[in-house]
This record gives structure tokens, sequence and C-alpha cells, in this order.
């Protein structure tokens, strides 16, 4: 039989023989007061550190450790014997009988059990390890899902210990409703029926007592409609040409993947595909229904839309704008009638106000349109010169020789120009504010839209639009908000684009990295000089303080350099990140081993 068999069997005969009454944990014998066990951390992460101390403070001549059954160390006065299992990891301090453990494991969780003699005492503690979360993924029964029939079911997985789980679709957790269901370990999400408002990208956050990390953002690919069918024709809301014109019929769709078109006339299919449909020296026969069929190859639906043409003969006369309607502020415009007559007399209004009448070659202008109005005798048309926003309106002609009456609308726009972004915050913190911007801008009939760096904004569960799209709001602003944000203002005839708004997002800290000299390696040798390096995800920039085993030191900086390190310097440093903007923390913990360049084995050599 060994020696340290030997003190196990002692032990075993010796505190089996006694006999105690004391509550769960806490025990004591032969009249001692009863005694506990207290972790230094309880949980503990995996390869963290953790000493379990007795207390009161008791000076026991001899004892043992163990968990569950199964023992770590025994001790008789000065020396002590740690079991093979434990060699390297498990050591006691004599003079209190605290059981140091170093470089945990979950296996290393249960029940801490201290027997102790002289005086005698038996106690034990409960002890959790922990390990730390990562390796977060989300994978999905199907990423190309069709609007409306299609159940989608996201699954998270991820490496750790008492794991527990959330989702988040960008700007707020999820939460079960009529569409969407979680398991009962939140560890799946199923949405029925899903919607193209579903298509994420979604995050899976798992998080247990020590940690939490978040998946990848991830997107969902849902075919959708065709809905919302839109059809122009050759840029116009006119519904009637005239014989020998030529049309372009425009057709879209909401839709994905892209629609694919087809057109039909008076509910017989054409041979033509694609989203125009082109008819050139149309005629009187062409008159009727036209149809935009859109089909979506994915979601194996259809929609359509419809629109009356009527095609009129040459012998009814026009007025026609030119260049253009609508017309630019200080442009001149001709009203032209076609086709061309030669009135012997006649007659120009905008609404019921005369601009000018003409006899033969001569004319007069009335008083409001001297110097502007100009009518040609041989053709009839109308010249205005310099036009503005007030000769927007209906213009009639009326002739003799022969009589026509005839109209037509034009509209005169101011361009765009002094396009300006207002914005209520241009530091907000991430989370917390809600960014409000305005714009504004001169010029008439005016529509607005916001673009994001490259792309244009639309709507979502955080960004609203609002007054004619005037205003922008951004509610829980995030730091991928921060632009450049511009507001595009247009009309019939211009545009303009206002400077970029670049909101100064603070942020932070979070993502936090840990070095020692460079390397994620926690074990050096007395005597090394060694450098903690700490850094984080941070606007405005972290300050940053350090703590040894819980207690804050004087060091502050991303970096604690420690010269001619010793034992007495192992244990847990944790760097503390705080951003003064937005009032969080953040921190890092790694664990320091210091070991001696030698051993002296002569203990070891005296107990075996």
């Amino acid at each position: 039989m060994t020696r340290l068999e030997g003190k196990v069997g002692y032990f075993h005969t010796y505190f089996h023989t006694r006999r105690c009454s004391c509550i769960p944990g806490t025990y004591g014998l032969g009249g001692v007061a009863p005694v506990e066990v207290k972790p230094s951390a309880n949980p503990v992460q995996v390869g963290d550190s953790v000493t379990l101390a007795i207390s009161p403070l008791t000076h026991a001549q001899a004892g043992r450790w163990a968990l569950g059954a199964d023992p770590i160390l025994v001790w008789f006065g000065d020396s002590q014997d740690v079991f093979p299992s434990y060699k390297g990891r498990a050591s006691l301090n004599i003079s209190t009988g605290a059981l140091l453990l170093k470089s945990v494991t979950v296996a290393d969780s249960g029940i801490y059990v201290v027997e102790g003699s002289n005086p005698a005492f038996s106690a034990n503690a409960s002890l959790k390890v922990l390990a730390p979360v990562s390796n977060v993924t989300v994978t999905a029964n199907v990423t190309d899902p069709v609007e409306f029939n299609d159940t989608v079911s996201l699954t998270c997985s991820a490496s750790g210990s008492s794991l527990s789980f959330r989702w988040h679709d960008g700007s707020a957790d999820i939460r079960a409703s009529g569409r969407v269901h979680l398991s009962d370990d939140n560890r799946i999400l199923t949405i029925s029926g899903v919607l193209r408002s579903d298509k994420g990208p979604l995050y899976c956050i798992v998080s247990n007592t020590i940690s939490n990390a978040t998946s990848k953002g991830f997107s969902l690919n849902i075919s959708y409609g065709p809905n919302d069918v839109k059809l122009t024709i050759s840029r116009s809301q006119k519904d009637a040409f005239k014989t020998g014109s030529n049309i372009t019929m425009s057709c879209s769709a909401q839709s994905s993947p892209p629609a694919q078109f087809q057109w039909a006339f008076n509910g017989g299919m054409l041979s033509r595909e694609g989203q125009e449909l082109r008819l050139e020296n149309i005629q009187k026969n062409q008159s009727g229904n036209y149809t935009c069929w859109a089909h979506n190859t994915r979601t194996l639906r259809y929609s359509s839309l419809t629109m009356p043409i009527t095609i009129t003969g040459n012998s009814e006369v026009s007025v026609e704008v030119k260049p253009a309607d609508p017309a630019r502020v200080g442009d001149d415009v001709t009203l032209a009638i076609s086709p061309p007559q030669h009135m012997h007399a006649g007659i120009w209004m905008i609404g019921n106000t005369v601009i000018l009448v003409w006899i033969g070659d001569s004319q007069d202008v009335f008083p409001a349109h001297n110097g502007r109005a100009l009518v040609n005798t041989s053709t009839g048309a109308l010249t205005l010169r310099s036009v503005t926003v007030a000769d927007s309106g209906v213009y009639t002609v009326r002739g003799n020789s022969p009589e026509l009456t005839a109209n037509v609308s034009l509209t005169v726009l101011e361009p765009v120009s002094n396009v300006r972004v207002t914005v209520n915050v241009t530091d907000p913190v991430e989370f917390n504010d809600t960014v409000s911007l305005t714009c504004s801008a001169s010029g008439s009939s005016l529509s607005f839209r916001w673009h994001n760096s490259s792309s244009d904004i639309i709507t979502s569960e955080h960004i609203k639009l609002s007054n004619g799209n005037r205003s922008l709001t951004i509610s829980s602003v995030l730091r991928s908000d921060k632009g450049p944000l511009y507001c595009v203002a247009s009309n019939g005839i211009s545009n303009g684009t206002s400077q970029p708004v670049l909101l100064k997002i603070s942020y932070g800290p979070d993502e936090m990295t840990f070095t020692i000299n460079g390397t994620q390696n926690g074990s050096f040798h007395t005597g090394s000089n060694i450098t903690m390096s700490c850094s984080a995800q941070s606007s405005p920039p972290a300050q940053f303080q350090w703590a040894f085993n819980g207690r804050m030191l004087s060091r502050e900086g991303q970096e604690l350099r420690l010269e001619n390190i010793q034992e007495n310097q192992s244990g847990n440093y944790t760097c503390w990140a705080h951003n003064t903007r937005t009032l969080r923390y953040s921190s890092g913990k790694l664990s320091l081993d210091v070991m001696l360049k030698s051993v002296n084995p002569g203990l070891w050599s005296a107990l075996r």
C-alpha cells in the first residue's frame, strides 16, 4: 500500500466512524462550530482559476478535499499530496485549508467536500463551471421561400454551457405572435406564411451567465408577387392618340424574382413579350383595351392591368406644347395647332382670361400678356416668352374660317434648387436616440426621396418617411445608419441633391479583445515582463481600467505592463472599457498563471 493510499484509508475510517448533526453544506464534528465552503467565484468560466475557502478560518492539522466521491488531495501538517488526476491543477493553502483549482473545465462542476481533523469538521459547496458562448450559427429549412406559401424554421446552435437563446431582427427582439412561433428553449424560430418583410437580416443571440455572442445576420431570399402592376403610355396620362402616331406602353410590377411580361389586345394574346409594347403608325382599328400580364416563374402567380386606348382621325384638331410639357420657368413655349390651320380670325385664352385676338394679319395682345405673347397668323400657333409658374393652366383656341375649338394644359415649373437637410441631432447614441431629418428645397411640384450612401432608403421597422417623404425618422439609431445621407428633390424638369449628412453615432464599447504579449497564452515564468493589451469597438474611443482578482488597480489605458512577475501575481486580470458618451461598460477577462522556472522536488520525495 502506498503512502497516499494509506492516508486516504485513514481519512475514510476516521470520518465515517464520527457522527454529526448539521445542515447540508455546513458541518461540525465533536462540538466544533460549523464551517462552510465559499468559492471565490460561482459560476466559473472554463480555463479560469477558483479558490474554495473555508469560513470561518479553521487551522486543521490534517484533512482532505474531494469532488463528490473522487479525492483531490490530502494534507498532514505542512505536507500535502495531490491525486494524479489533479496534478498541476490543485493545491492547498496549508495555513487556511483553502483549495486552489487552476484551468477548470466543465467536468470540474459538482459538490466539493472538505473534511478536517484537529479540529474536526466537514463542509461542502456546489461549484458550476461554464464554457463561454462561441460558434453561434443559424441554419434554415429553406432560404428561398415563397411569400404566403412557405413556413420557415430557423435553428440556432452554439458552443458553451447553460445557454439561453433569443432572436433579433436588427431593431428589436422577435417575440411570438400570430405567425411567429418560438420553441420552448427559443432555439427554433418558426415563421408561418412568410412575408417579404420577414427577409431579415435576422440574428440569434446566445448567452449564459458569463458571456454572450451573436450570429451573423441571416437573410431570406423571399419570392413574392407580381403585384402593384403599373401601366404607362408614352410618358403621358392621355388615352387618346391620332392616327399615324407612335406610342410606347410600359409595364412594371413588384416581383422577386423579376416578373416576365406579355401583352394582350381586346382579350387576345399578342406575340409581344417584355416590359414595353411599341406601336408605330397607329390606326383607328388599333383602338381598344390593352392588357399587360405579369408572371412570376417562382411563385407561379399572375397579375394584370388593362388600359383603354382611343385612336382618333387626323380631322380632329389638337394643340401640342413645344418643346415639351411641363416647361421650365424662363423658357419660351409655343402652343401649336395640329394639323396647322390657316384661320382668318381667332382668339387665345387661358381659363376665362383673353390673351390676344387676331384678324387676318393683325393681332391685339391684352395688357397682361403685352410683350410676351405672339400669334403666328398663318398657323394659329401661340408663342409665350419667358413663362412663369403663373402661366400654368388650360389654354383654349377658337378659330373662324375654319371654325374650330381646341385646348391644351400647360404646366410651368420652377427648377429645383437649394436642397438642404436639417437634423434634430447629429451625435446620437446607438439604440437610445431617434434621429429626425427634414428636407427643404426651392422649386415647384417637388417630390422627395432619400439616399443612404449607395441605395434609396425605404421604410422599415425603425425607419419611417412622412410629410410627403420630406421627413426621415430613424428610431433607435444604429451605427450602420451613419450615412452619408442625401435628400434628392425632383420635379418634371430637374432634380437636385443635398449636401451629405453624416451622423456621428456614439456606440459601444463591445467586441472586446484581450491579449498578453500579443497572444492568448496566459502562462509565464517568474521574472518575466509581460504586457496585457485591451481593445474594444467604441465611438468615441473607450477609456480603459484594470482589475486583478476583482479588485480595481490604479492603472488606466489600453495596456497593463507587469515587470519581473512573481507567483503571487497569478490570477484573473480584467480589462474594463467605458464609453463616456454612451455611459456603457464592457469587460474582458484573462487568467494569468505564473510558474517557477524550476521546482524543488524535496517536498514531493518526502511525501512518497
